[in-house]
């Protein structure tokens, strides 16, 4: 094995280390680059392949805070694309892309725009240009929006807050007994539509609570 050291000296030293299976470029003796026998790339680190071998072909440790930044001009963009092939949108089939003229963060997948963030933190879903804080939309036909639970007993819930009480409010599907049930004024159930479409509400009456 044959290995060879660069040294360069000013004051401090640099060297750059050739072993015939690595390339370490240090700096005041400690490592800032690192190439291994894979050609995986390491940044401040020279332990890669102790990392997760699916995504360790570049590895950055910049100790306590690490980071990366992208710099492009005020009407461009800075991109982060993942491809599977070089034809088409294969070429960027999901990416991450900041838009600095309109200052909007876009994800992307299957060769398509997925999501939006705008300037003013509205979240777009299937939209470049949302309304609201929360705008979905689909790009044919009905758009849905689904909350789910992980079994049959479980409630899904939609909560209304303010900045007095985040629970003042709120819709309530029970799974158990498939009843739609309504919460207001901080006050607990007020009305519930059941699995028979039959409706119940309360209401006050005297100090007392009564059912029609």
């Amino acid at each position: 094995q044959n290995n060879a050291i660069v040294s360069l000296r000013t004051g401090g030293y640099s060297n750059i280390a050739l072993d015939g299976a690595t390339v370490d470029l240090k700096i005041g003796g400690s490592s800032k680059l690192h190439v291994d026998a894979s050609g995986n790339v390491g940044i401040g680190s020279t332990t890669i392949s102790s990392y997760n071998t699916n995504f360790n072909d570049l590895v950055v440790d910049g100790g306590a805070n690490s980071g990366v930044t992208v710099v492009s001009g005020t009407s461009g963009d800075g991109t982060l694309a993942f491809a599977d092939g070089t034809t088409g949108n294969e070429a960027y089939r999901g990416y991450i892309q900041y838009t600095h003229a309109g200052d909007t963060l876009k994800f992307g997948a299957g060769g398509a725009l997925a999501a939006t963030i705008d300037a003013s933190g509205n979240v777009g879903i299937g939209t470049a240009s949302p309304v609201g804080l929360l705008n979905v939309e689909a790009a044919s036909g009905n758009s849905q929006l689904f909350i789910t639970v992980a079994d049959t007993t479980s409630r899904s819930q939609l909560i209304f807050g303010d900045s007095a009480d985040s629970n003042v409010g709120g819709l309530q599907y029970n799974h158990t007994d498939n009843s739609m049930q309504f919460h207001m004024a901080n006050a607990g159930e007020k009305m519930r539509i059941d699995s028979s479409g039959d409706v119940q509400a309360r209401r006050a009456r005297s100090n007392t609570a009564g059912e029609v």
